[in-house]
């Protein structure tokens, strides 16, 4: 195996080796004993304080790795006093223990976790659709979670209302980034339900300041099929 230079640290991989197996000052660590022998740090973490990005590129990360190299790789668990908690993904970085850092000492798979920083450096997303999944879950979480009247609106009954209020606000040029903070108000909600005609029928009352504030006309109220018709 040649040896690696990191792009990012500039540095040859068996010194990255022996940064990685340092344990770090003021660490409690009680975890299996092969870490900082064999085993170390990749610098590949999700937190507490983690973006929905951050979240994407480590499980893209910690998939691929932790499937071509099913005994190279773990994740363990740690509780944070900044973040409140962080998943670290650590490595076998010495093939053995007794021998110096060099470069046939040096794992494969720790080789292959260094590259992903040189990866993030030159594009910050290692799995555009996943990441685009995980934002788009996030969003519909949040949005789901709506105030009680704004639930009495809508017609929740019909199951892709979801669905089609979300691609009415990207149509309608709604920016909504959740790593930034950036969310749609409740105008922009409920103007995608308006558009999409997925008003709840049995409370078109409460549309009324909506529709008279927005220049709307107010949705009709759809017969009761049920009900019986006078004089029939």
């Amino acid at each position: 195996m040649s040896v690696y230079y990191s792009e990012i640290f500039k540095t040859p991989i068996t010194e990255l080796a022996e940064l990685a197996l340092k344990k770090p000052d003021d660490f409690g660590y009680w975890g299996p004993k092969d870490m900082f022998v064999t085993w170390g740090f990749t610098g590949h973490d999700n937190s507490g304080a983690s973006t929905i990005l951050d979240e994407a590129n480590f499980k893209a990360i910690c998939d691929d790795l932790m499937t071509r190299f099913p005994n190279d790789f773990r994740i363990e668990h740690y509780n944070h006093w900044a973040v409140g908690w962080v998943d670290r993904l650590v490595c076998r970085i010495l093939i053995h223990k007794d021998k110096e850092f060099i470069d046939d000492n040096i794992s494969e798979a720790f080789v292959e976790a260094i590259k992903y920083h040189t990866m993030l450096a030159d594009y910050p997303i290692i799995d555009e659709t996943l990441y685009a999944d995980m934002e788009a879950l996030e969003i519909s979480k949040v949005i789901s979670d709506l105030p009680i009247y704004m639930s009495d609106m809508i017609d929740t009954d019909d199951e892709t209302w979801l669905v089609k209020v979300l691609a009415s606000m990207y149509d309608s040029n709604i920016e909504i980034c959740p790593d930034a903070g950036i969310w749609p108000t409740d105008n922009d909600i409920l103007m995608a339900v308006y558009t999409e005609q997925l008003w709840n029928t049995e409370n078109i009352a409460l549309w009324e300041d909506f529709c008279s504030e927005n220049g709307l006309e107010l949705p009709s109220k759809k017969p009761n099929p049920n009900q019986l018709r006078l004089f029939e």
